[in-house]
């Protein structure tokens, strides 16, 4: 065999080679995305799924002024005041209830009036015992959004209260 053949046929050899391993690199490549979209796929498919209130949820999001009022703009979310009657009655936000966490009755109350299927949305004063009762409905598999600061810094930004 002469040397030209000898090259062209280690060239051709080669070429092969290459074309067989952009193949596997192909397949391996297709594979990975196929992984990858199916974890994506389970992980979206795990984050829909809803939850029977008897079960533990601790779903709680502490939201800014903001947050909170983009939360109740999108509406489905119950608005909960947990502060005491004198203080709801010097003003609240608007479609707010009245279920003070301070009362003997506050989780009978809350499990009354509350639809453990749709979010509930809590503010007291300052945050502290909002906190409080953020913990009592998130152990009893509520979906709770928490408003940092309070009514307080409701006020603070501006926003509305109703007497």
């Amino acid at each position: 065999m002469s040397n030209r053949r000898h090259q062209e046929a280690c060239h051709n050899f080669c070429d092969g080679r290459q074309d067989d391993l952009r193949r596997v690199a192909r397949r391996a490549a297709t594979r990975r995305m196929w992984l990858m979209l199916g974890i994506a796929w389970a992980l979206a498919a795990c984050g829909g799924r809803s939850q029977p209130a008897s079960q533990t949820s601790n779903e709680v999001q502490t939201l800014s002024v903001l947050g909170f009022e983009q939360a109740l703009a999108q509406g489905g979310v119950q608005l909960v005041d947990v502060r005491t009657a004198a203080e709801y009655a010097e003003g609240h936000l608007e479609g707010a209830v009245l279920i003070d966490v301070n009362s003997s009755t506050f989780l009978s109350d809350a499990q009354q009036q509350l639809d453990p299927r749709c979010p509930v949305a809590l503010y007291c004063l300052r945050g502290k015992r909002s906190q409080k009762a953020v913990q009592q409905l998130a152990d009893r598999g509520y979906e709770v959004l928490n408003l940092e600061g309070g009514i307080a810094a409701w006020r603070q930004a501006g926003k509305p209260v109703v007497p």
